[in-house]
Order: structure tokens, then C-alpha cells, then sequence
């Protein structure tokens, strides 16, 4: 066991130790070091570009369920009121685009007693 011991620890003083380790860990493997390190790539409009279409479909598909909501609700509305479904639309979109401001001034619907 002595003689083991005395042999690695010449090996590790003459530096031979670390060269077959090279050899045998690092210069046999199948992944190859790269001497020079890799060249950085800058971002730019064309590496991110993708990231906008996705936001802009993202964007045109919420506006799109926007207006079916919109649509359905007019339809829903207009059924339960008995009103053609151009002035339901009219008027849901003037309480939306008044932001609930003017709820107490908008008449949503004509007395339909008055006929």
C-alpha cells in the first residue's frame, strides 16, 4: 500500500498525474472542448420578432372575442327587451364608450307601452 502511495505522490510532484488525467477524462471524450470562447449574438429586431407576431395574434384573437361577446350579449339583450338588435347594440355601445358615466341619463330601451 506504501509503494502505491509513494508512486501517486511522485506522479502528482512531476505533474504527470494531471496529464494522464487530461488524456484519459478529458482529450477521450466525445464532447470536444472549444479552445476560443463562443461568439455572443447581439439582440435584434429580427431575433425578437417573434415575440410581436405572437403578441399581435394575441392581441387581434382578444379583440376578436371582444366584439363576439359584444355581439352575443346585444343578441341576448335585444331578445329579452323585444328590441331590434341595432338599437340594443346602439345602446350597449353608448353606456361601454361612456364608460357607466351616464347610466342614470341613458335610456336604454323606449316604452314599448307608448306603441
Amino acid at each position: 500500500k506504501e509503494i502505491i502511495n509513494i508512486a501517486v505522490l511522485n506522479l502528482t510532484e512531476n505533474g504527470d498525474l494531471a496529464k494522464y488525467k487530461n488524456r484519459w477524462w478529458y482529450d477521450r471524450s466525445e464532447c470536444k472542448r472549444e479552445k476560443e470562447a463562443p461568439a455572443k449574438s447581439e439582440l435584434s429586431l429580427s431575433h425578437v420578432a417573434g415575440i410581436f407576431y405572437i403578441l399581435i395574434c394575441g392581441l387581434i384573437l382578444a379583440m376578436l372575442m371582444a366584439l363576439i361577446e359584444f355581439c352575443y350579449k346585444a343578441s341576448s339583450e335585444s331578445k329579452k327587451a323585444k328590441v331590434p338588435m341595432s338599437d340594443a347594440m346602439k345602446n350597449k355601445a353608448r353606456l361601454a364608450l361612456s364608460g357607466g358615466r351616464d347610466i342614470d341619463r341613458i335610456v336604454l330601451y323606449p316604452d314599448s307601452s307608448a306603441l
